[in-house]
């Protein structure tokens, strides 16, 4: 991918909720606090139960969280003060065929069905890289503006230019390849963290070995807290089914 070709992918996703809403990707799963969609030009409160289309930003509050659990059965956990665009799912009778998300800020953490069709792909767009997904447990952290400039629920105002930050991404199992804006591609294996600098560099460090309620402290400077309540089940806990009753919050597996 050229230097060219990032910046151009990225601005046609930033147009994708005003366009022609596609499908149904999914549905809201569990929802605690305020959380929105804006679609087309609409403002929606989001409820329990509500679909979600391709084409919809998925805005949480200041104590919102959200599971979305997606036409093939991915599972996406959205923390509070997220804002993650919901640009593209497209399902074919083999399964997933592309699912492409835009993440304008927040930590959100992926739990990915198995890609079973041929030449399916999972992507993850932000400013400073795109991250492609080989795996099935990864979370990606975009930090907000300082200070927001506008409500939570509100629509990006016009122009509206998102600020250079460090994306930062953790594996868990499976593989990552994130594509720098000059088009380098670097593999983020389990265990391990990427940080993807506004300045195009890009550094990955091992995390292997760090326990619940500890840290990691990442090549520039920022502190990421594992937390057994908010971040990662134990090993061989099976995920709820979607038979089974609605998880408490402290069941749930979202980034601090």
């Amino acid at each position: 991918m050229s230097l060219r070709v990032l910046p151009l992918t990225f601005l046609l996703l930033l147009t994708l909720p005003m366009a022609a809403i596609a499908g149904e990707a999914g549905s809201v799963t569990f929802l605690s606090g305020e959380a929105w969609i804006l679609r087309a030009d609409q403002k929606i409160v989001l409820q329990q139960g509500d679909p979600v289309l391709s084409g919809d930003v998925v805005i949480t509050g200041s104590a919102g969280r959200v599971k979305l659990t997606m036409a093939d059965k991915s599972q996406i956990y959205i923390s509070k003060k997220s804002r993650i665009v919901v640009a593209d799912y497209e399902m074919g009778s083999s399964g997933l065929l592309k699912a492409r998300f835009k993440m304008l800020w927040g930590k959100v953490r992926f739990i990915v069905s198995k890609l079973v069709a041929p030449n399916a792909s999972f992507e993850v767009h932000t400013k400073a890289a795109v991250l492609g997904v080989r795996g099935t447990e990864f979370a990606i952290l975009v930090p907000p503006p300082s200070p927001l400039p506008f409500g939570f629920e509100s629509f990006l105002p016009q122009g509206y230019q998102l600020p250079d930050v460090t994306v930062t991404a953790m594996l868990f199992e499976g593989k990552i390849v994130g594509i720098a804006p000059d088009g380098s591609e670097y593999v983020i294996p389990p265990g391990y963290l990427g940080e993807f600098m506004p300045d195009g560099s890009v550094k990955v460090i091992p995390i292997g070995g760090v326990k619940f309620n500890q840290s990691v402290t990442t090549p520039s400077g920022k502190t990421v807290r594992i937390d057994p309540n908010n971040l990662l089940p134990p090993k061989n806990q099976l995920l709820p089914q979607p038979t089974t009753p609605t998880p408490t919050p402290t069941q749930e597996i979202y980034l601090n």
